[in-house]
């Protein structure tokens, strides 16, 4: 048994004419069997069988009773043997907890897309029911037949709400065609040729447009593709012509199985939970989303609390999901219990690192323990980001509306609640009539393809509704980073003269006046955003700014100074990028803390800052200014610095920034290679009038990306070769280099389009590791050796 706890041995246990009862409990001829035992062996060792064959007794196994009712001897070992074989070729992921009871239904959608004839598979079922887990399961199984030419679609209902069913129908097409632009609806004759050569796999999760499907262009789609599609509405697979499967309730075992997985983190309940487990599994009725919600909140929890949950599951009614989700809510704090509410209202589908940095302000820095613990209580998913590759906060629909519910049961009237976050509710505040009640405001500023609300694009607030809003911890009017769409204006009847001073968190992107109330006390806000706004001066007078730590004006083209920052002592970031009236920063002396600091596209500011020595990164591109001064070198904490087009002299200090490992001296009016610290990993020069490169960068044993693309560079010395870890060079655009250079070994990408070197040398075989060589545009290539297999 101590292979089997390990993981490391499966244990089938076979009860031959013998209750598992009577080995779980000793009882019967076991009993009998010990108590002889008792007397010829040391008491320690018994004790040891018993516990094993106790620990036996509760796995599930095959009980041949041997009676006239029961099957012959024969069918057991068929029926045993078959359990032992699906247990050996069972891969990794089959022992999930996601996999549980999957297999009947896995084959049967396997089926379909095996038959030529059929395109479009469809799962349908309620929500909750495992429809997307069921698709994920066949995806991972057939996607390596359409190597390259697969991919899931997540979530396409809410996609088509936020962004309009075209961005859906992009999307799509983009993949399907692997281009960088949009297509368009409806498609042309030449898009369904193209289409009509493509052999693709696509999942599309959660659709309700049936409309959709004709918009994707899925008729046209070559020979032997495949599309699943899974909806909550049958009617809208029956318009897809689909083959649909209706995904079924977990069976009673697998329910048992499933709860165990979250409850015990096994297989099985243990002896004592095995009554207490089956009436929770029974009470579930195949629903999964509910038996991990309920596996989770009662996991290490005693048999009396087991009681006294199903004494509570008697009284909800059976059918309402919400009452169910609920109970899981039973065993959080009052913070976790808010932050819940948060992500459901505000922050689902955010990165996890966005949303822990906004709840961390309203929340003392608690955030990131409690989404932890929301994950392991199955109130909360982790999904990884297809094309941005970070995490994202994730939880389903039934999860999201009970959230919702709770808050609405707050009271009828909408001013009366803990959260705003519809532009339906939002517009209760064009007038005065809310409440203190109000403690959060979160609302998307983008205007919505295909607008269906029917709200106007204006939003006309009452500033006497803020004075109401005394509690008031969170304002968020954001708007995405989308080129080309239309937003929100949020405006205001009248200055506004009151903002609560509990406010931790206050976002409000295109704010449309020029300063903040003068009454308002930022003595409790954490981060301040005010992007693309109208705001020339935040406040004339000294503030409380304790808390602060982040500040971010980007893109504020009115914006004359920033005020007094000496007591913001905790500010890690100032972001003031695109201030181009911003002619100077205040004394940074006492923001000891400050980590980051992006001065870029202020061009009026002319000279070099006077920053705190403990700063990580400076982004002075495309900046006035022109000197590097000696003080530089004393930014001895400095990680990444990155200088503008207008910079025509460095001090040679530079190089004592040992902690530098990203330099960025694009379009820099300098003619000489500057004196570099030794410890970068990452050089960008593109763009200089850097005509030589001196053997002295071989001292540089730590660079793995250099790029000195569109300078006026002839060559490479030879001590380039040393540079062990370099791996990539981009030598584009550069028309007075002439000899192709030699390279170390390790070399993986090298970029020369649009030089003016003649030949590739032989010497290039040596380089084994080389993947990629850009050399379109070189006009002046004559001949070329033939290299490396590995490109």
């Amino acid at each position: 048994m101590e292979w089997y706890k390990k993981g490391q041995l499966v244990v089938v246990p076979i009860f031959y004419h013998i209750p598992p009862s009577d080995v779980r409990n000793h009882g019967g001829n076991f009993r009998k069997s010990f108590y002889k035992h008792q007397r010829q062996k040391p008491a320690y060792e018994v004790q040891r069988w018993k516990d094993s064959f106790a620990e036996v007794g509760a796995l599930k196994g095959s009980h041949i009773v041997g009676n006239s009712a029961d099957r012959s001897d024969s069918e057991h070992i068929e029926k045993i043997t078959e359990e032992v074989v699906n247990k050996l070729n069972s891969k990794s992921s089959s022992g999930s907890e996601e996999s549980v009871g999957l297999d009947a239904q896995k084959k049967e959608i396997l089926k379909f897309i095996d038959q030529n004839d059929t395109r479009v598979i469809g799962i349908c079922g309620q929500g909750g029911i495992g429809k997307t887990t069921l698709a994920q399961a066949v995806y991972k199984k057939v996607s390596p037949q359409f190597v390259g030419n697969s991919f899931f679609l997540l979530n396409v209902r809410e996609k088509i709400e936020k962004h309009g069913m075209e961005s859906v129908v992009n999307d799509f097409l983009r993949r399907v065609l692997n281009q960088g632009t949009g297509i368009g609806i409806p498609l042309s004759s030449l898009d369904e040729d193209r289409l009509g050569n493509k052999r693709v796999f696509v999942v599309l999760d959660d659709v309700n447009h049936f409309h959709l499907i004709e918009n994707l262009g899925v008729k046209y789609l070559g020979a032997g593709s495949k599309i699943i599609i899974t909806s909550r509405d049958r009617q809208v697979l029956r318009n897809t012509d689909a083959k649909i499967h209706r995904a079924t309730y977990l069976k009673p075992d697998d329910s048992l199985k499933l709860l165990s997985k979250f409850a015990f983190k096994q297989d099985n309940p243990s002896d004592e939970f095995w009554d207490l487990a089956n009436e929770i599994a029974n009470y579930a009725r195949g629903l999964p989303l509910t038996l991990k919600v309920l596996g989770s909140a009662l996991y290490k929890q005693s048999t009396e609390v087991w009681e006294s949950l199903i004494d509570k599951l008697k009284e909800c009614p059976e059918e309402e999901v919400f009452s169910q989700l609920k109970l899981s809510l039973d065993g959080l704090n009052r913070v976790e219990k808010n932050i819940f509410l948060d992500i459901a209202c505000f922050f689902k589908g955010y990165s996890r690192k966005d949303a822990t940095d906004v709840l961390d302000c309203c929340y003392n820095n608690g955030a990131r323990s409690v989404i932890t613990k929301l994950v392991d209580k199955c109130l909360l998913e982790i999904s990884r980001d297809e094309f941005r590759y970070y995490d994202n906060l994730w939880m389903h629909d039934s999860l999201q509306e009970m959230g919702w519910e709770i808050i609405r049961l707050e009271s009828e009237d909408p001013r009366k609640r803990s959260r705003l976050w519809r532009l339906e509710d939002i517009h209760l505040l064009e007038d005065d009539k809310v409440t203190d009640s109000v403690k959060a405001i979160s609302v998307d500023l983008l205007w919505p393809t295909g607008n269906h609300i029917r709200i106007p694009r204006e939003l006309q607030l009452c500033s006497d509704a803020f004075e109401k809003m005394t509690d008031l911890r969170l304002i968020n009017f954001f708007s995405p980073e989308v080129f080309l769409r239309t937003i929100y204006d949020v405006l205001l009847k009248a200055d506004l003269k009151f903002l609560s001073n509990e406010l931790r968190y206050l976002r409000w992107d295109y704010y449309p006046l020029k300063s903040l109330p003068s009454s308002f006390n930022p003595k409790n806000l954490v981060e301040l955003r005010l992007g693309y706004s109208k705001i020339e001066l935040l406040w004339s007078e000294d503030k409380d700014l304790l808390n602060l730590r982040v500040l971010v004006l980007w893109e504020c083209s009115k914006l004359r100074r920033i005020p007094n920052l000496s007591r913001a002592i905790k500010l890690e970031v100032l972001n003031c990028a695109g201030c181009e009236r911003l002619v100077e920063l205040p004394s940074m002396e006492h923001s000891t803390s400050l980590r980051c600091l992006d001065l870029s596209f202020c061009s009026n500011i002319k000279i070099f800052p006077e920053v705190p020595v403990f700063l990580n990164e400076l982004d002075l591109n495309h900046s006035g200014i022109e000197v590097v001064p000696d003080s530089i070198g004393h930014l001895t904490h400095l990680k990444e610095l990155k200088l503008g087009s207008g910079v025509i002299n460095i001090s040679s200090n530079l190089s004592k920034l040992e902690s530098l490992t990203a330099l960025y001296l694009n379009n820099c009016k300098i003619t000489e290679f500057p004196e570099l610290p030794r410890n970068l990993s990452k050089l960008e020069l593109q763009g200089t009038r850097i005509e030589e490169v001196p053997s002295s960068i071989s001292g540089l044993d730590k660079l793995e990306y250099l790029s000195l693309g569109g300078s006026r560079i002839r060559n490479l010395p030879s001590s380039i070769v040393e540079l062990r870890a370099l791996k990539v060079v981009r030598l584009f655009s550069c028309p007075n280099l002439t000899i192709f250079p030699s390279f170390p070994e390790e070399i993986e990408e090298i970029d020369m389009q649009h030089t003016s070197i003649e030949e590739i040398p032989s010497s290039i075989s040596r380089l084994k590791r080389l993947k990629i060589l850009w050399l379109y545009g070189s006009q002046r290539l004559k001949s070329m050796h033939v290299f490396s297999h590995h490109l």
